[in-house]
């Protein structure tokens, strides 16, 4: 509100000054001028007031005052004062000065002079800007900690803060105006710039500009022009910068008291007197970075519980199974997807208390010495990778595999055969067989997964504690679950399109405990739960809150043999026909 109240005041002042000026004038009219320049990272909008102050047949002083505003937080003023005069009837000549203020995104006040000359002809034009900021030096705000991976560890970098200052520079053009018809025209400049300071990285590179207009629009008054544009520019430090721009001028004639007077025939050189100018569009402010105040090696939580600063980052130029084959336990793996999909050539076995994590995952740091906590994103991006017949073997207590796609393999995808296991966040698609276990007594986490289109079972589990939450199997070719001798537990879990039964529990090999809260089962082409108690160890199942919807090819609930026992397993929805209890 401050910053549109300034501009308002500044342009009422001027508009008082510059009716009085134009009133007066015998040859050259003031204006008003609103222009807005976008693009995909950028919009500006400008409005600007043209008064004459003195002029002659062949001369004109004059102030040239605008405001401008952006859409990330930026906002300058400029309050100008220039001299132009007609020599032999073929060139002008020009000078003029600016003082500016802006606001920069970072929220920090700049003040800045520009002086620029400027050389006309009928259709030439030549000029060139200089700008001399103050050379104050503000803070970014950019300083803090930060985490890094270097020589394979973790470390956390306390950072100074940062600093901007306007940076002194110039810049030049040179154009050429091509008259179309007798309102029509085309300009065409072409130039650069250069801004640079102590310390700061150099802002310079090319600039070049196409303008169409059409000049005195018939609803407004002689000496109006309404300007269609393209604008682009590049440096090594903004990068390339591309801008549309409409811009209308409408001269002070509008608004006088005998409706749109006469104005005096100009010559196309008279008529340029009057042309706007051209000056960068705002500032230019540069950035650099804090200094590294003091360093440390920064820890993360293994799956024990232990803490480590080692880590390894792995992509598809590296041989990924024979890295992970190799490797110590105690450590962990970056997956980066980065540079391509990873094809796996083995099935490693992941070590003891090994955490395997696909790139672009954020973790938590601490810093060894000061105890500080950083979240820190993983280098790269998650990783697509094709197990062709090779699987993850989680053969060794503690290990864990987390952030991954799996984008197809023909085999089972992780076998499991320990304590403390956890699988999360995973998405596999084309695969054999998601997981497979042959454990007595392991605890095992499946979390947050999606698997789509086996050709197998979606899991078949043999022994250990599972808990599996928060997973999605689709279109499998068999049972979702296969189960034995096992303690297992789905909580808001769907299973989607089964060629056999959604979940099936044999006490064959040992007691089986299912317990099933906050699950959908949608189209089997068999039950939906079975139980088989035949081997005398018992296979039971309970829950609540259960939904079995679309199609289904038997049973909601299906048992056999006396040691198959439903307690209490609970549905709020049986295909539509309300809640269902099996027992």
């Amino acid at each position: 509100m401050k910053k549109t109240t300034s501009i308002s005041l500044a342009a009422y002042a001027a508009l008082l000054l510059g009716t009085t000026s134009a009133m007066a004038a015998d040859k050259w009219d003031g204006y008003f001028e609103l222009e807005g320049r976008f693009s995909n990272e950028r919009s500006i909008g400008e409005g600007g007031i043209f008064v004459p102050l003195l002029q002659s047949d062949d001369s004109l002083l004059f102030t040239d005052i605008r405001g401008k505003f952006d859409n990330q937080d930026s906002s300058e003023f400029n309050l100008g004062l220039g001299y132009r005069q007609i020599i032999d009837q073929n060139w002008i000549l020009g000078g003029y000065a600016f003082y500016d203020r802006r606001r920069s995104p970072l929220g920090n006040d700049y003040n800045q002079a520009t002086v620029g000359v400027e050389a006309y002809t009928e259709s030439l034009s030549f000029r060139v800007n200089g700008y001399i900021p103050e050379n104050t030096e503000n803070s970014s705000g950019v300083g803090g900690k930060v985490g890094l991976i270097s020589g394979g560890q973790f470390l956390i970098n306390e950072i100074s803060g940062g600093s901007e200052r306007a940076l002194p520079g110039f810049d030049a053009e040179v154009g050429y105006k091509f008259y179309l018809s007798d309102n029509w025209n085309l300009t065409t400049t072409a130039g650069g710039f250069y801004f640079d300071a102590d310390g700061y990285e150099e802002v310079s590179g090319p600039r070049g500009r196409v303008e169409l207009s059409y000049d005195d629009i018939p609803f407004l008054a002689k000496g109006s022009r309404f300007t269609l544009g393209l604008e682009t520019q590049h440096d090594n430090v903004r990068g390339e910068q591309t801008f549309g721009l409409a811009r209308i001028t409408i001269p002070f004639s509008q608004f006088s008291t005998d409706g749109m007077r006469k104005s005096v025939e100009l010559s196309r050189l008279e008529k340029r007197m009057t042309d706007r100018i051209v000056r960068d569009v705002d500032i230019v402010a540069g950035e650099v970075g804090g200094e590294i105040v003091s360093s440390e090696a920064a820890l993360y939580t293994l799956p024990d519980g232990t803490t480590s600063s080692e880590v390894t980052v792995l992509d598809a130029t590296d041989n990924v199974a024979a890295e992970i084959i190799t490797s110590t336990g105690n450590s962990l793996i970056v997956i980066d997807g980065s540079q391509g999909t990873i094809s796996m050539a083995g099935s490693p076995p992941v070590k003891a208390n090994q955490m395997i994590v696909g790139g672009g995952k954020q973790i938590s740091l601490t810093g060894q010495t000061s105890g500080n906590n950083i979240t820190f994103t993983l280098p790269g991006s998650r990783p697509n990778i094709a197990m062709g017949g090779s699987r993850f073997d989680l053969i060794n207590d503690n290990a864990t595999i987390d952030n991954l796609n799996i984008i197809s393999g023909t085999g089972t995808t992780f076998f499991i055969n320990a304590d403390n296991i956890k699988v999360s966040n995973i998405d596999a698609q084309n695969i054999g067989q998601f997981s497979a276990a042959n454990t007595s007594a392991g605890t095992v986490l499946i979390e947050d997964i999606t698997a789509t289109n086996l050709s197998n079972f979606g899991m078949t589990l043999n022994g250990g504690n599972w808990t599996v939450r928060r997973a999605t199997f689709d279109n499998v070719s068999n049972s979702v679950t296969e189960m034995r001798n096992a303690n297992i537990s789905f909580d808001t879990v769907t299973i989607r399109n089964a060629q056999g039964s959604g979940i099936t529990a044999v006490d064959s090999n040992g007691a089986v405990n299912l317990t099933i809260n906050n699950t959908t089962i949608e189209n089997t082409a068999s039950n939906a739960i079975v139980l088989l108690g035949t081997g005398g160890a018992g296979a039971t199942a309970t829950g609540s809150n259960n939904v079995i919807s679309g199609t289904l090819g038997n049973n909601v609930c299906e048992s056999f043999g006396a040691a198959a026992s439903y307690n209490n397993l609970g549905f709020s929805d049986v295909q539509g026909g309300g809640p269902q209890t099996c027992n």
